[in-house]
């Protein structure tokens, strides 16, 4: 993700690029099929007991993988849960680039990850959104954070650009700055959620309405 190096793209071989291509993505999928593996165990159990309880070799056998497959990935059983909000913002980011490729409106784009991420939020327990939510929050306050991590604001960042591109947001609109402010309000509204009895729909449209505020303040703002 990220736009290209053209000093170094016309130097690199295609079929190498491609061999490096499939291989990222095939990790990604492995990571991904091991956090599934792992909130499946959880939510059976009971999230408290069973974090503590569940070990690497359970959520490996549990995804049809090698403990060491397991451990080539993830350096503690505790990764697993801190890896969840940026598998969650790869996944997003997924949707928004096919959502682009066929050229959906930028507030349309929007609100379908909006509802996206609500659905899959909705299906980890509550205590692991506060964990991981809390973890996250700590590293974007932090000088380091994970090998090339594609986070919420990432994502906003690109559809915020894109909306701008095609006009659709206000000339002059700092995305940087609105992707950071709707970030900052997501990961308050997956807190207050995790803290609640509200279900993922509620979830939904409170992201949805958040994002909608942020949007038509930025027009008003800049003037649109």
């Amino acid at each position: 993700m990220g736009s290209a190096n053209p000093g170094r793209s016309a130097n690199v071989d295609p079929t190498t690029a491609r061999r490096s291509g499939l291989q990222q993505g095939r990790s990604r999928e492995t990571r991904r099929r091991l956090i599934r593996a792992a909130l499946e165990l959880w939510n059976e159990r009971g999230f408290e007991k069973a974090f503590e309880e569940t070990t690497a070799e359970e959520i490996a056998r549990a995804a049809g993988m090698s403990k060491g497959t397991f451990y080539f990935h993830f350096a503690h059983k505790e990764d697993v849960l801190l890896e969840m909000p940026w598998a969650t913002a790869e996944a997003m980011a997924d949707e928004a680039h096919a959502a682009m490729d066929r050229g959906a409106p930028s507030v349309t784009l929007l609100d379908e990850i909006m509802v996206s991420l609500a659905r899959r939020v909705g299906r980890v327990p509550r205590a692991a959104v506060l964990r991981a939510t809390g973890h996250s929050l700590r590293l974007s306050h932090e000088a380091t954070t994970p090998e090339a991590p594609v986070g919420f604001g990432h994502v906003f960042h690109e559809v915020l650009a894109y909306g701008c591109r095609r006009g659709e947001l206000p000339a002059g609109v700092d995305v940087d700055e609105l992707a950071s402010l709707l970030q900052t309000v997501v990961m308050d509204a997956l807190v207050e959620w995790a803290r609640s009895v509200r279900s993922p729909a509620e979830l939904a449209d409170s992201l949805r309405r958040r994002a909608d505020i942020l949007l038509r303040g930025a027009a008003a703002s800049y003037g649109a």
